[in-house]
């Protein structure tokens, strides 16, 4: 009877934690528009926190011998968080740093200004540029019409995410973002790519067919 109390306590409190996850990134990304730097660290910064306690509650229910998948999946969700909220961060910065689509010759192709777009994107970067305690923007380049994004995930869980998860969690903030979309509908493409230990994981491209509909 007692662990069944605990298990329903243990299920409320991580539903309330969940629905708390969410006020709290949707209210960093509204007035992240405003204050994009200050609001994404302190965003990182709660989400680490929580990382942390959660990974200890996880050693400590391993040392006792009991159950820690819900733990280990809540590790996972938090990890998921926090690279949500460096890319849109990330983003937001960049934005913010001075490019902007319309600055550009309107009579540019495609891949002259996915190369511009890069290049004035790194210039106002400092690279590598750590994002948050596992997300670490390392390079901004450009391969045809598309601009790419290098980041370099260290000391994270990864095993439950796969590219079309990060896809669907960023793609809704590239939309949203009025110089992104101007890119995208002069046909540049964004591309994400995710290094883990050095080797190319996870990545994905975000195309103004993706922001359509």
């Amino acid at each position: 009877m007692a662990e069944a109390v605990k298990a329903t306590d243990g299920k409320a409190a991580s539903t309330l934690l969940t629905v708390l996850n969410v006020v709290v990134t949707l209210v960093a990304i509204g007035v992240g528009r405003a204050y994009p730097l200050p609001v994404g660290i302190i965003a990182v910064i709660y989400f680490s926190i929580v990382l942390g306690i959660t990974i200890n509650k996880r050693n400590i229910a391993k040392s006792n011998g009991e159950d820690d998948s819900r733990l280990t999946k809540e590790i996972r969700g938090y990890i998921a968080w926090i690279i949500f909220i460096a890319a849109v961060l990330g983003l937001q910065v960049w934005s913010a740093g001075g490019f902007q689509a319309k600055s550009l010759n309107s009579y540019q192709s495609p891949t002259e200004l996915a190369s511009e777009g890069a290049q004035q994107a790194k210039s106002s970067t400092t690279l590598p540029y750590q994002v948050d305690e596992v997300t670490t923007l390392t390079d901004i380049t450009s391969a045809d019409n598309t601009i790419q994004y290098h980041y370099t995930l260290h000391d994270a869980d990864t095993s439950s995410l796969t590219d079309e998860a990060l896809k669907s969690s960023i793609k809704p903030s590239v939309c949203a973002n009025t110089s992104t979309t101007n890119l995208l509908s002069r046909g540049v493409n964004l591309q994400y790519l995710y290094a883990v230990s050095g080797s190319e994981q996870y990545s994905f491209t975000v195309t103004q067919t993706d922001c359509q509909g």
